[in-house]
């Protein structure tokens, strides 16, 4: 399920409605449409459980009212170390911001990734989300024209990244990445197959173990389709 905000309308909207009437938080009615009464209802539960009172139905709250995704987990998990608590929902603020901008199917089958490998103890985040193809020409210069190590051989428009269709995801200890975590990288390759997404780590050749994406369109294909009709075109040749 999609995040669900201020002029959404449809399905997802009556069914987030009828839960949130069935916990007690009264959207103003049952009609598919997310206007004021709803999102006030969403800020309410949000802060009734200690997450970012925004007004928006995005992955992290989606997941405490059990819809569109895995349902909460009762275990004990957290940081990498395994030493802090899961919350209700183990989405971050700043990866949902990410997930916010990518497609509603790859956002999903990734808030299931995080919050599975939380309630077995490993925190996760989403570093990067969509890039644009300028961000993108940035990144592939890094080593090349510019400092520091090369970290893809994809110019603009010639990665998942450019199109929503990717993410990649870290191990944490608290705020901090832990780019060293061999072993947690390939628990996250594990559980993203898991969830029917491609893993970077299973590449032959220049693996990226953070990376993960949805199956569909190769990087010629969506080019192409973008080149026609932007992302919304791209968007729709996914399954």
């Amino acid at each position: 399920m999609a995040t669900l905000k201020p002029g959404s309308s449809g399905p997802d909207v009556t069914a987030l409605q009828q839960k949130l009437k069935e916990l007690g938080f009264d959207p103003n009615g049952v009609d598919g449409n997310f206007g004021p009464g709803t999102e006030n209802a969403v800020r309410a539960f949000q802060s009734s459980k200690g997450l970012e009172a925004d007004g928006k139905a995005g992955p992290n709250t989606l997941a405490a009212l059990q819809l569109g995704g895995s349902a909460p987990s009762d275990a004990g998990a957290g940081t990498a170390t395994g030493t802090a608590p899961a919350a209700v929902g183990s989405v971050s603020a700043n990866s949902e911001k990410r997930l916010d901008k990518v497609h509603p199917k790859l956002a999903q089958a990734v808030t299931a990734v995080i919050n599975s490998l939380a309630a077995a103890g490993l925190k996760v985040e989403v570093t990067q989300g969509l890039r644009t193809f300028a961000e993108q020409d940035a990144l592939f210069a890094q080593g090349r024209t510019k400092p520091g190590k090369k970290v893809t051989r994809a110019k603009g428009g010639q990665s998942k990244h450019n199109y929503g269709l990717a993410v990649d995801l870290c191990p944490f200890i608290g705020t901090e990445p832990q780019w060293k975590d061999e072993k947690g990288f390939d628990r996250i390759g594990a559980a993203a197959k898991k969830q029917g997404l491609k893993w970077g780590g299973d590449w032959p050749t220049f693996p990226d173990r953070p990376h993960v994406e949805l199956a569909g369109p190769s990087v010629d294909e969506c080019l192409a389709l973008f080149n026609a009709g932007g992302l919304a075109k791209v968007w729709a040749k996914i399954p």
